[in-house]
C-alpha cells in the first residue's frame, strides 16, 4: 500500500498538514482539543511549506518560473497571495507571525536566502535578497526578527544569520 504523506506542522494550538503528496492543505485552530479540518481553498503546495500559527507560506516549483505564496489564516480560510516567482528549483521555507523567509535561485544560479515581511493590510510581502554570493545559502529558519541559515561562502558548510529589519509597530 501507498504511505500517506501528511508533513505536519504545529505552531502554538494552529496545525497544518497535507494529505499525500502535492495535496491540498489542510488546518484546525484549537488543537488537540477540538480540530475539525478545514481545506485551505486554492492551496495546494507542490513541494514545500512552512506554517506559524497565523501565516501560512508555500512554494509550486512545478510552475515555470516557481511561486511562492502567503496567507493568512483567518477562522478557517487562509486566502492565496502571491510573494513572487523564482528561477525553478527546490525551495525551502520558514515562516513566524509576520515574516517569511526562503532560499530560492539567484540570479547566479546558486542558492540565495529571500525575505519579506507581510503586511495583511496592505495585501502585500515585498521581497528582499538577503544573500548574493557566488556559493550556495539554503535552508533558513526565522524566531522573531532572527534569521540564520546554511552558508557556503567559507568553503565549509557554516551557520549564518543576522537580525532582520522590522516593520513591527512601536
Amino acid at each position: 500500500s501507498a504511505r500517506v504523506q501528511f508533513d505536519p506542522i504545529l505552531r502554538g494550538s494552529r496545525l497544518w498538514w497535507r494529505e499525500g503528496f502535492a495535496g491540498p492543505l489542510l488546518t484546525c485552530a484549537g488543537f488537540p482539543e477540538r480540530c475539525v479540518p478545514a481545506g485551505l481553498e486554492a492551496t495546494f503546495p507542490a513541494t514545500s511549506f512552512a506554517g506559524s500559527e497565523a501565516r501560512l507560506a508555500w512554494a509550486n516549483v512545478f510552475d515555470d518560473p516557481a511561486t511562492v505564496y502567503v496567507c493568512r489564516a483567518d477562522g478557517v480560510a487562509c486566502p492565496p497571495r502571491l510573494i513572487g516567482r523564482f528561477s525553478s528549483g527546490e525551495v525551502e521555507l520558514a515562516v513566524d507571525q509576520h515574516r517569511v523567509v526562503w532560499d530560492a535561485l539567484g540570479p547566479g544560479g546558486d542558492l540565495d536566502i529571500y525575505f519579506c515581511e507581510d503586511d495583511a493590510h496592505a495585501g502585500a510581502c515585498p521581497v528582499q535578497r538577503l544573500t548574493a554570493s557566488v556559493t550556495e545559502q539554503r535552508n533558513p529558519e526565522i524566531s522573531g526578527t532572527r534569521v540564520v541559515w546554511e552558508d557556503d561562502r567559507d568553503g565549509e558548510t557554516m551557520i549564518a544569520g543576522f537580525e532582520l529589519p522590522s516593520l513591527d509597530p512601536v
